[in-house]
């Protein structure tokens, strides 16, 4: 076992920044099930932009820019939630289990929260 950037096999851990935000979550949706039950940990904008998700899931995730700012969308993971713990447009520290949920067609990593916090905001963009 090794550890890839933000990803820590021996330990089954994915520590999401900045840096890592955008291209680890596209490596762990590849094969969402290789991580189950894996310790995930994030900074992220709460949003429910996203209205097929389940009720009681939202995203957690950052603002994402290919090109200019013409092209921004948001990015990010499911989470489960009570959305009176967690306010549309707040910054959260989530920490929690990854799990697999099908969306849109396909199988994708969300996960199961096991501590939330308030975050300040994370100025800035994530890039592919």
């Amino acid at each position: 076992m090794r550890k890839r950037g933000s990803v820590d096999e021996w330990n089954k851990t994915i520590k999401l920044s900045s840096d890592n935000f955008y291209k680890t979550i596209l490596e762990i949706s590849k094969d969402p099930k290789k991580y189950e039950g894996w310790t995930i940990l994030l900074t992220g904008e709460v949003s429910r932009d996203d209205r097929s998700l389940p009720e009681g899931v939202v995203t957690v995730g950052r603002v994402a820019m290919t090109c200019c700012i013409a092209d921004t969308s948001r990015f990010g993971i499911a989470a489960y939630s009570d959305h009176g713990k967690l306010p549309m447009g707040s910054w959260v520290r989530v920490k929690g289990t990854l799990g697999t949920m099908t969306s849109h067609g396909q199988l994708l990593p969300d996960v199961h929260p096991v501590a939330i916090t308030k975050a300040p905001p994370v100025l800035g963009f994530i890039y592919p």
